[in-house]
Formats: structure tokens, C-alpha cells, sequence
């Protein structure tokens, strides 16, 4: 910790200052004297401290501000995600028609094989997709845990693992949102006479436009 204060110390300003000083009191008797001042090495600790103490404030805030926002985002997709899996797997009469409804409209633009496939087993794929982004989603919590403990590290990986499940999140619900807006079933699911009133399309949405905003907020750019 002590190695790293003094490069940064080393590259800052007031260290170069230092070292001008320095050149100039041994060409300069005076400068030499002032320079053998303790007023002197506290006016230049003063401006190297508030100059450098701000800077890092604002960047472990700026850390807390994103990881807050990552996690809240976080609990939304995965409260969504995980409730819907009861029913993906377990072939819900609601399920079966949402997937029954887009594999029929498949079916009659890539083929039949195609459309029949996806109403048997799109259920079960969409479900294994939203768990496997689900798990990815909330991994840095186990990370930070286990870093607790001394079991490895949790630096940067919530960052990095919100950054990729925020893409995931995202790429699977831009297929919903497809099959909402541009398939027979529509923006809201009308089924036995029933209507969800749109509340699956606009979870869709709010996944797809918050997945986007996950990635964007922990991606690294150009470091």
C-alpha cells in the first residue's frame, strides 16, 4: 500500500514541483534555506492531499453509485426470470399456448419442423436461458462471499459478470418483444377468454431496455 502512495505520489504534480524546487536551491542559497523549512513540506502535503483525496471520493462514489444501480436492476430481471420458471417447466396451460401460438406462426415462416419444435421445446429452452442468466446475474454475491472467507477474489467481478448477464437479459427478451409485436399473439396474451392486460410484454420491455442499461453501466471503456 505504501509502494503504490509513493508512485502515485511520484507522478503527481507536487512531486515535480518538489524536484524543480530542489534544482533551483542548489543553484539558489535562499531557495535552499526556505526549502529546509517544515512550513514549506507542509504546504506542499496540503496541496498533494486535497488535490488527490477529492478525486478518489468521487470515484468510490461514483463505484457505489453504479454497483447500487447494478444490483437493483439486478433483483428486478431476476425476480421476473425466476418466477416465470414454474410454468415454463412445468408446461402451464398458459405457457403452452404462448409457445403453441409462436410456433405455429413459425412454423408458417420457417417451416414445420421448426414451428413444431419450438411449441414442445421453447418453453423449456427460453427457461433454461433466463436460469443460466439468472445464476450469472447473482454469481458476484457468492464471489463476494466467498472473498470473505479467503476463498479467492471479488474485484471486478461484479462488473464484469452484471456486464455480460445484462447482455444475456437482454438478447432474450428482444425475442419476446419480437414475437409480442410482430406474431399472432400480441401485446396482450388473450387466452380462454383472459387477458394479462400486457404485463408480459411490458416486463419484456423493461428487461430488455434495463439488460441494455446494465451492460452500458459496468462495461470497461477504453481502459
Amino acid at each position: 500500500m505504501e509502494q503504490v502512495a509513493r508512485e502515485r505520489f511520484r507522478k503527481s504534480g507536487v512531486y515535480q514541483e518538489i524536484q524543480a524546487f530542489g534544482a533551483l536551491a542548489n543553484q539558489d542559497p535562499a531557495a535552499k534555506a526556505s526549502a529546509r523549512q517544515p512550513i514549506f513540506r507542509v504546504i506542499l502535503w496540503y496541496r498533494h492531499t486535497s488535490s488527490t483525496q477529492p478525486v478518489e471520493q468521487t470515484v468510490i462514489m461514483n463505484k457505489t453509485i453504479k454497483a447500487i444501480i447494478s444490483w437493483a436492476i439486478v433483483l428486478w430481471i431476476c425476480r421476473v426470470f425466476l418466477a416465470s420458471l414454474p410454468y415454463k417447466f412445468t408446461r402451464h396451460p398458459d405457457t403452452r399456448h404462448i409457445f403453441d401460438t409462436i410456433g405455429e406462426w413459425l412454423g408458417g415462416v420457417l417451416g414445420a419442423p421448426i414451428g413444431e419444435w419450438f411449441a414442445a421445446w421453447g418453453a423449456y429452452a427460453v427457461g433454461s436461458f433466463e436460469l443460466l442468466t439468472s445464476v450469472v446475474l447473482l454469481l458476484p454475491a457468492a464471489c463476494w462471499a466467498l472473498a470473505l472467507v479467503g476463498v479467492g477474489s471479488s474485484a471486478g467481478v461484479r462488473a464484469r459478470l452484471h456486464s455480460i448477464g445484462g447482455l444475456m437479459a437482454a438478447a432474450v427478451m428482444s425475442g419476446a418483444v419480437f414475437f409480442h409485436l410482430f406474431t399472432p399473439l400480441g401485446v396482450e396474451v388473450l387466452h380462454q377468454g383472459k387477458s394479462d392486460g400486457g404485463s408480459l410484454f411490458y416486463a419484456a420491455v423493461s428487461i430488455l431496455v434495463l439488460g441494455v442499461v446494465l451492460f452500458f453501466l459496468n462495461a470497461k471503456r477504453g481502459r
